[in-house]
């Protein structure tokens, strides 16, 4: 190849290197150009990492090359990172027992070039041309060609690290954004906390698992969990009282660890494993609501970047928690009597479809007690509203002392009360009746004076499917069914 021919080959892979976005494009260049240009035999580049502080090799002949320690050990024992120029170097003259000498030697190779590549004085990567006739002239010309590839290399390599920085952060951003749609359309505690955790596992691939802790000021409580490999799912216990979660929730600060291998906080499980580990506080308003826990599969220590992603979400997540629960208490609110803290005639509209459902399905009877209070207009009209109120709290607390707890009370009107009794008959329900009579009787109900003496109530009874198949006919046979017990003890009294 003559000096025209050489400039344009030159010019030409320098072009290519300089027109690759990313180290992989970089490195197929210089493995399939930089060896008919310098007649070597073979030739390597690695491409050496920052955060595993390993090389990534790859080389010209798949079948010959050197692994990321091998490349580590090769730069120890020459020193080359401490020059900027290439080195030219003999087999033989490396220590004959050092893992380079043996690898190199047993790939045939006699002499090589050997280049770091750098940028604002920080190694990215390292190139060596292998040449196995050791009497081939190696002189100033390969050297130089060396060095013009490497200084091409080091340019190309500091942009597609910046180019593959910012892909990374549009990414993050792109998935912050939409783990904060995600979360927002959620208002329920468990489909909040998976979304969130699904972020997670999307912006942090090198996690394996991920758990979020709810935390009340003083105790944790499991909340949801995602692994990264469906097959290997480990049981979640409840956080250790001295361990990294509950820290993390007493403090309010993220804690990180590189590896959980020897440290004090996880000497008492002896784990043998290397795995990162960081444990981010959920805050809102300054309160810690919860902890988010990220599990790494290897050794890890959590960068500046990643804390900055990981509040981003604990944030959401702290803010989604607080929704999820004011939610939760509205729905609540919404389905329970406030007065008697029981059951209303929503919630337990909702209970009686659900519960002929359930024993329709699998063939069972319940029982409807329907409950009605016989004189309470009088004690509103004798002490007041305020009065008969405290009067129906009581009521209810006497009537809970005899119900199971699978039955259903609820407050269906001022002061009406119905029972569900699952699984039960005529005969079951006809003694509650009897007890429920008995225990109103002699219930404290702390009136003011001795004006209104004797506490009584009028039972109703249906039982599903005996006396009706739905929901409507069987209140209205319960609703009869009392009627006619009020009417009895009427003409009783009179």
């Amino acid at each position: 190849m003559d000096s025209k021919e050489l400039f344009k080959h030159l010019n030409r892979v320098n072009r290519l290197i300089a027109a690759s976005l990313d180290t992989e494009s970089i490195a197929n260049v210089v493995t399939n150009q930089l060896c008919p240009i310098v007649h070597a035999d073979l030739c390597i580049f690695a491409h050496y990492q920052q955060e595993t502080q390993e090389f990534q090799p790859s080389s010209s002949d798949i079948s010959k090359t050197l692994l990321p320690e091998v490349l580590a050990d090769l730069v120890s024992i020459t020193s080359v990172a401490d020059t900027s120029d290439p080195i030219l170097l003999r087999t033989k003259e490396l220590p004959s027992r050092s893992e380079a000498s043996i690898a190199i030697r047993q790939m045939g190779i006699a002499q090589f070039l050997l280049s770091t590549i750098s940028s604002r004085n920080q190694l990215q990567g390292i190139m060596l041309l292998g040449f196995s006739d050791p009497k081939q002239h190696v002189n100033d010309f390969e050297k130089s060609v060396m060095g013009f590839i490497s200084s091409q290399v080091a340019t190309s390599l500091e942009k597609a690290t910046l180019i593959a920085s910012l892909k990374r952060q549009n990414d993050q951003l792109e998935g912050i954004y939409q783990s904060s749609l995600k979360v927002n359309a959620f208002l329920h505690l468990k489909e909040v906390m998976d979304s969130v955790l699904d972020s997670v596992m999307y912006l942090f691939p090198k996690t394996s698992n991920a758990q979020v802790f709810l935390y009340d000021g003083e105790k944790l409580s499991f909340e949801a969990a995602r692994w990264r490999d469906n097959e290997n799912v480990e049981p979640v216990t409840i956080p250790r009282k001295y361990g990294l979660i509950y820290l993390v929730a007493q403090t309010g600060e993220p804690f990180i660890i590189k590896n959980i291998r020897n440290h004090p906080l996880f000497t008492d499980m002896h784990s043998e494993k290397n795995q990162g580990v960081t444990g981010i506080p959920l805050k809102s308003k300054s309160i810690v609501v919860g902890v988010m826990n990220l599990v790494y599969s290897s050794a890890h220590e959590t960068t500046k970047e990643e804390l900055r992603l990981l509040n981003l979400l604990g944030a959401q997540a702290a803010v989604a928690i607080e929704n999820a629960r004011l939610h939760q208490l509205i729905e609540s609110q919404a389905l329970t009597d406030v007065l008697t803290g029981i059951p209303n005639r929503r919630s337990f509209d909702a209970r009686l479809r659900d519960e002929i459902l359930r024993s329709a399905r699998y063939k069972h009877t319940f029982g409807l007690v329907t409950i009605d209070i016989d004189n309470f207009k009088k004690i509103n009209d004798t002490y007041g509203h305020p009065m008969g109120d405290k009067y129906l709290a009581q009521f209810v607390r006497c009537i809970q002392t005899e119900i199971r707890d699978t039955d259903f009370i609820a407050r269906i009107g001022g002061d009406e009360f119905a029972i569900i009794l699952p699984e039960s008959n005529l005969e079951h329900s006809t003694r509650l009746v009897s007890r429920l009579e008995r225990v109103i009787t002699g219930c404290p109900h702390n009136l003011p004076d001795m004006r209104i003496q004797t506490h009584s109530a009028s039972f109703g009874i249906a039982i599903y499917p005996d006396q009706a198949e739905n929901a409507e006919d069987l209140m209205s046979f319960a609703d009869q069914a009392l009627y006619l017990y009020k009417r009895q003890k009427d003409l009783e009294e009179a």
